[in-house]
């Protein structure tokens, strides 16, 4: 490794970071609007100097702001073997299915390191205190009881992690069992307990921690009312369960008559036989039918039972979250924890029928989403657009969000190489520009130390998850980005035509900045227009005009094509083609790989010279002006354009 090298690796971490804070429906730094743009990112904590050094490099030249750090409590499952081929544990907890125990900390000086790095480049980091954790039946000494109650807890844990951790359950366990709670609390003061080694800074109280939330796409409705996850749960910790619904019923309607005559409705099933909140019989129904076997329906869907009831046992789900992020909250903010803090995303977390309940509280100061759009979903041609409602019509209405929202984790597909990905950034950019929302952290930038040592690409060519490795994506993720966080496309205004149409899907919008239109080849396009930003995706060949350039398209096929001003003299231009199939069930390894062809011409200039730059943000090589046109390149996506 060279000098050079070396000495350019963080050895200090002496750049603050401005507090992230909430004004209004927006995120704001150092008084400035901040829209989040970044990634979920894996792994991390195991790179050597060299591989720390090139990701730390490549974020910043793609222009990110944010990292989810996913997979900081990851207990289940390590990274690859070290460079001793010791084994390696993925974040700061203990790893292995067959743990006895998974409290305390391990890589905590790697940790930091991994921080420092990321805050020279200016980006901050979100975690999310329990997404792939689990328990070990030797955490049974975080609580003294009776040795009777001990086993059965032992017991209980030792069911739900064979024949591997029920993750899902785990991350609800600590709204309803005393020990699970003890064991989250404990997990988050070692966190936020943390200092710098450099700074002497608290991780509670350390800037570059933007957002610190309790549980990953998990609630007690997802848990155990929309999901089969409860059937899982071993009966030591049902009961604990069913006698919280029972109480909840108690304090509402305080006797078996009043309770019966509540839920009676003409037709339904409200208060069976045998069940008495006198000794605590009341079960936990109606489910969601997708929660149900076939078998199941007839006795346990909502469908079968009178709205009441199945009102009050959503509603029972929320208060018992709502009770527990209160807890936790209180916890944070005794540990140093001075930022505004939620329980979870609204994914499998937080639905239509208990998003009303957390907007309404105290506990919901911003709002997180999980938006996964359909793989093959033609955004281009399609007239009704699914980015501009999934997950956030719980949310949004024709008013817009009345406070932050954003996407911690979003990805066109699920995983699968689609054409579709390469537009999708700018759609992406523009329809949570007009609707106000806040950022994007995209799913999912993977920095495994095994990935880093090997090579990657058929790893991704058969799933396509990995951000890392998908390079023609990149560009068109880059150039978006910019646009977004540029903040120059303006929110739409409350009461718009379009935010109405747009919950219901319709993806068509035409205003002074943004043309929108589906359809045919013909008719589909998506043309932008701002202060500093000209941006079009075509299928066909076609000329657009603006008033400082004409994007000239020659080749039919889904061009993707960015232009920005960076001054008078100076362009910026990403033009990005087809790159990937389309065929339902195939993965099409990344054919075809085409490039836009035709120019860009800037009126009444002359250009002095082209500057043809790679994905690393290095550059290529240099090619002299000829005239006002820049010709497209095979093989060249990003441009740098001066003028005479």
């Amino acid at each position: 490794m060279s000098v050079a090298l070396l000495a350019s690796l963080p050895v200090a971490a002496e750049k603050t970071l401005p507090m992230i804070t909430i004004e209004g429906d927006k995120f704001v730094a150092d008084g400035r609007e901040f829209k989040i743009w970044g990634f979920n990112q894996g792994g991390g904590l195991h790179l050597g100097d060299l591989h720390l050094q090139e990701q730390a490099d490549q974020l910043e030249f793609l222009g990110v702001n944010m990292l989810r750090l996913h997979a900081i409590d990851w207990t289940t499952c390590g990274d690859s073997p070290g460079p001793n081929n010791e084994p390696l544990e993925t974040g700061l907890r203990p790893c292995g299915a067959n743990l006895k125990s998974t409290r305390g900390l391990v890589n905590v000086d790697k940790f930091y390191r991994f921080l420092d790095a990321m805050r020279e480049k200016g980006i901050y980091v979100a975690i999310t205190l329990s997404v792939c954790s689990h328990i070990g039946p030797g955490d049974v000494s975080i609580l003294e009881t009776t040795p009777e109650d001990a086993k059965a807890w032992v017991d209980a844990i030792n069911k739900l992690n064979t024949p591997g951790p029920d993750l899902q359950l785990y991350k609800s366990l600590p709204a309803i069992d005393e020990r699970a709670l003890l064991l989250r609390k404990e997990w988050a003061t070692d966190l936020l307990s943390l200092r710098n080694p450099t700074t002497g800074v608290k991780l509670a109280e350390d800037t570059q921690l933007a957002f610190f939330n309790t549980a990953n796409e998990n609630s007690s409705w997802g848990t155990f009312y929309r999901n089969a996850f409860f059937k899982n749960l071993p009966p030591y910790f049902m009961a604990k369960f069913v006698a919280k619904w029972n109480e909840f019923l108690r304090d509402k309607y305080g006797s078996d008559e009043q309770l019966a005559e509540a839920w009676k409705q003409e037709g339904k099933k409200g208060l069976l036989p045998g069940e008495s909140l006198v000794d605590g019989t009341v079960r936990p129904l109606p489910v969601d039918a997708i929660a149900c076997t076939e078998e199941e329906l007839p006795e346990k869907s909502f469908g079968v039972f009178c709205e009441a009831r199945r009102l009050d046992f959503v509603r029972f789900t929320f208060e018992l979250d709502a009770a527990h992020q209160r807890i936790m909250r209180d916890h944070y903010r005794s540990l140093g924890w001075t930022r505004p803090t939620i329980y979870s995303d609204n994914a499998i977390g937080i639905g239509p029928d208990t998003g009303h309940m957390w907007l309404a509280s105290d506990l919901m100061p911003y709002i997180e989403e999980h938006p996964y759009d359909e793989a093959y979903y033609d955004v281009v041609r399609a007239e009704k657009v699914r980015i501009c409602t999934y997950c956030g019509s719980n949310f949004l209405t024709a008013d817009g969000a009345d406070r932050p929202i954003w996407g911690s984790e979003f990805r066109e597909g699920t995983g699968t190489l689609s054409w579709t990905r390469i537009p999708m950034p700018m759609y992406a950019a523009m329809y949570h520009s007009l609707q106000g929302r806040d950022g994007l952290t995209w799913h999912v930038w993977d920095m495994m130390r095994y990935r880093m040592l090997d090579d990657p690409m058929p790893i991704f060519e058969n799933s396509g998850w990995h951000c890392n490795w998908d390079y023609a994506w990149q560009f068109s993720y880059r150039a978006a980005g910019r646009l977004f966080k540029s903040c120059e496309i303006e929110p739409l205004p409350k009461g718009s035509p379009f935010l109405i149409t747009f919950m219901d899907w319709q993806g068509n919008v035409n205003n002074d900045q943004v043309y929108r239109r589906g359809g045919d080849d013909q008719t589909a396009i998506l043309r932008i227009n701002t202060e500093h930003f000209r941006t079009v995706v075509s299928p066909i060949a076609r000329a657009v005009d603006f008033s400082d350039v004409t994007v000239n398209l020659t080749s039919d096929q889904i061009n993707t094509v960015y232009v920005e001003k960076l001054s008078d003299d100076a362009y910026e231009v990403t033009a990005i083609g087809t790159t990937g199939g389309m065929v339902q069930g195939q993965n099409s390894a990344l054919h075809p790989r085409l490039f836009v062809t035709g120019d860009v011409t800037f009126k009444g200039r002359a250009i002095d010279h082209i500057e043809h730059i790679d994905r690393l943000g290095r550059l290529i090589e240099t090619v002299a002006g000829t005239g006002a046109a820049m010709p497209f390149v095979n093989g060249v996506r990003l441009y740098r354009v001066h003028l005479r």
